[in-house]
């Protein structure tokens, strides 16, 4: 830095009232009288300077700092300093954190270029920039001055780009931070910076961070008073001011409470608006609240609007200072809604909890993460043997005799998006040690932020046997239908086909030992004839149906690919059937019965419903399964309507085949769409004989 040469000692050696006389020379007589010019042109620069740092310092402590307001006053202190330029430069901090400057305000002597638009000057990092001895030194407070000359190289590649021959800067600071900089440019000559020149750039700076900060704070207070002004006439609550019983100031929302108009309320009595019934508890609890007493906060009453309705009101109110004397500051929530909820929430509560107890089947709520139990009826404990303590201290792995089917069984219905999940079977362990079969329908809900599972357990032990006790039935009766079928294809098959075929060869040889036998009769017995060869063929088909004559002779396989070709050729169909692993088995009669009948009737559907053209049937012995597949290219339908629709109309074609893999303990399943054919996957456990 360089503190410019002090010219004011010149002017303080010179005593204006001195009256001693001496002879000099012309030479010191004009010497003197240009020191007498420049003494008294300085004294009226730092007079100009003075004035315009007062004027600069009063502008900006009365009135806003805008750039209207401060670029009348940068010319001011120009003139007044005869520099150049004078111009502010603001500080801020980018996104890498480091601290650059833009140039914001500047005036410019006339013939001089100004800088304002030097895209230079704006966010021009410091450091980088090649000016840490500015930030140093600026950041201490003190001020960079002198001439440009005798600056480091790295501040010259600027400065003197600008024409800058002298140059003064003061830093700007808002309170503890670095705000910026104020400066004056000489770019005419190398200027001796003077004390006063010195001193007023500082208070210039000064004044400019004194009102930089001034500004700051008025635009905070004036953010701050349209937020409140925008959360008090845009909040829900009713926000009023009581003092002395009366109203003193009411935000819009209390018109929507009271249906009054806003002006109503001013210098009204808050208690006009109160339920006559709560006024008393009202005006107990204002007073308690001014007083300091402890009162309930909030608090409800009940308030009655213009049309006489009645409005439920929670009150939360604190004591306040109003134009100098204490009032209440009330914010008023409209409750009715909320009170109506409740009210109904606790009748449906009550409902529920009735329903809930009387329940007959068990009943229980547990958390889907933890599986504790958090609530059971009066049924849950009846069924498990537990008391209802004891009950909500287990989680569902207690009751469960399938733990893992149980996770799992749980993970489906957290995952299943239907209101319902049914899970057909599961089977549940007592307190006692006994277990049962149990059918389970759960559902989940959320309580605060967690998932919750109500479900609701079955006893179907009864219900099992029963079924069990129909299945044993249902064999029992297709075994009993099965020996029918025997009985009768054999006796078709043994006597009336045998009389048949026995009638017409008697019939064809009636007139054998006659010499002439008339025309009209030999075609009589050959008509007669051929309907006895009709009626022996349908007697031996409805047999061979009856009851496969070749599958003890020829086996399963050889039976059905013997039924499969008589189908192809009566029906028009091609079928195209396959065997595999089949051959050296040696089958109980009832699975292989049982096979035939399930290809024969899954052909005879074919026929009825399915207009199809090829069918294939592969028959696979795959250990400890034999996988039955029957597929065609008919015209498909919907299986869950179909089996719904069959079940109606007691149609038994599907049904039947059910049973059948029922009493073969196996699975059966369909899968089928309209126009795309139908496939039936079937598989049963391999049984063979033990006898030879």
């Amino acid at each position: 830095m360089m503190i410019g040469k002090s010219i004011y000692d010149h002017i303080d050696g010179i005593d204006f009232d001195s009256r001693t006389y001496r002879f000099r020379s012309t030479e010191e007589l004009e010497l003197e009288r240009e020191e007498r010019k420049l003494a008294i042109k300085l004294l009226r620069r730092r007079d100009d300077i003075l004035k315009a740092v007062h004027l600069f310092s009063e502008r900006f402590l009365r009135m806003p700092l805008t750039e209207s307001s401060i670029e009348p006053i940068l010319e001011t202190l120009g003139h007044a300093a005869e520099v150049s330029r004078v111009y502010i430069f603001e500080n801020r901090t980018r996104t890498d954190g480091a601290l650059a400057t833009s140039q914001r305000y500047e005036w410019v002597a006339p013939g001089i270029r100004a800088q304002l638009d030097n895209d230079n000057l704006q966010e021009l990092p410091w450091l980088e920039a090649g000016f840490r001895r500015w930030v140093e030194t600026l950041g201490r407070h003190e001020l960079i001055y002198g001439h440009v000359s005798e600056f480091p190289e790295s501040e010259k590649k600027i400065l003197s780009v600008q024409h800058i021959i002298s140059i003064m800067v003061a830093p700007i600071f808002v309170g503890d931070d670095w705000w910026g900089i104020i400066g004056f440019d000489d770019c005419l000559l190398e200027r001796e910076w003077s004390p006063v020149e010195i001193e007023a750039l500082k208070t210039a700076a000064n004044v400019l961070g004194a009102a930089i900060q001034r500004t700051k704070a008025e635009e905070a207070l004036l953010q701050s008073e349209k937020k409140y002004r925008l959360v008090v006439d845009n909040a829900n609550e009713g926000i009023v001011i009581t003092q002395d019983g009366m109203l003193k100031f009411a935000n819009p929302s209390i018109s929507e409470f009271t249906g009054y108009t806003e002006n109503t309320h001013q210098e009204q009595s808050f208690l006009e608006y109160v339920h006559p019934d709560d006024r008393e508890m009202v005006i107990e609890h204002h007073r308690k609240r001014l007083s300091g007493e402890e009162i309930p906060r909030p608090y409800s009453f009940r308030m009655i609007d213009q049309k006489k309705h009645i409005r439920w009101i929670q009150n939360n109110g604190v004591v306040v200072e109003w134009e100098g004397r204490p009032a209440t500051l009330n914010f008023l929530l409209d409750n009715t809604e909320r009170k109506k909820a409740v009210d109904a929430l606790a009748v449906s509560e009550e409902k529920y909890r009735q329903l809930f107890e009387s329940e007959s089947d068990a009943v229980m709520i547990f958390d889907a993460q933890t599986q504790q139990f958090e609530d059971a009826n009066p049924a849950t404990l009846d069924l498990f043997g537990y008391s209802k303590p004891e009950f909500l201290e287990l989680t569902v792995a207690g009751i469960s005799a399938e733990k893992n089917k149980t996770r799992k069984s749980v993970g489906k219905v957290i995952r299943d998006d239907s209101q319902s999940t049914k899970i057909p079977l599961r089977y549940f362990i007592r307190k006692d040690g006994t277990v049962f079969p149990g059918e389970i329908s759960a559902g989940k809900f959320i309580s605060g932020d967690r998932t919750k599972i109500i479900g609701a357990v079955r006893d179907i032990t009864s219900r099992l046997e029963a079924e069990e006790k129909i299945r044993a039935l249902n064999q029992q009766l297709i075994k009993a239908q099965e020996n029918e079928r025997n009985r009768i294809a054999g006796y078709l098959h043994d006597h009336v086909a045998q009389n048949l075929s026995s009638l017409k060869i008697a019939l064809e040889t009636l007139f054998d030992h006659q010499r002439e036998v008339p025309p009209e009769i030999g075609t009589k017995i050959c008509e007669l004839s051929k309907i006895l060869q009709d009626s022996i063929t349908a007697v031996r088909d409805l047999s061979y149906d009856l009851h496969p004559p070749g599958m003890d002779q020829l086996g399963l396989v050889r039976t059905v690919y013997q039924y499969c070709e008589d189908y192809s050729e009566k029906n028009d169909v091609s079928v195209d059937f396959y065997s595999a692993g089949m051959k050296d088995l040696k089958l109980e009669f009832d699975t292989e019965i049982n096979l035939y009948r399930l290809i024969q009737e899954g052909l005879n559907n074919i026929k009825k419903h399915a207009q199809a053209d090829h069918v294939v049937i592969r028959l696979v012995a795959s250990s400890p399964y034999i996988i039955l597949r029957i597929e065609d290219n008919g015209q498909g339908f919907d299986v869950e309507r179909r089996l719904a629709r069959s079940f109606k109309e007691k149609r038994l074609g599907l049904s039947s085949m059910e049973e059948r893999v029922s009493m073969l303990e196996g699975t059966m399943s369909i899968k089928s769409q309209p126009s795309k054919g139908t496939s039936l996957f079937i598989e049963v456990p391999c049984k063979e004989r033990t006898d030879d």
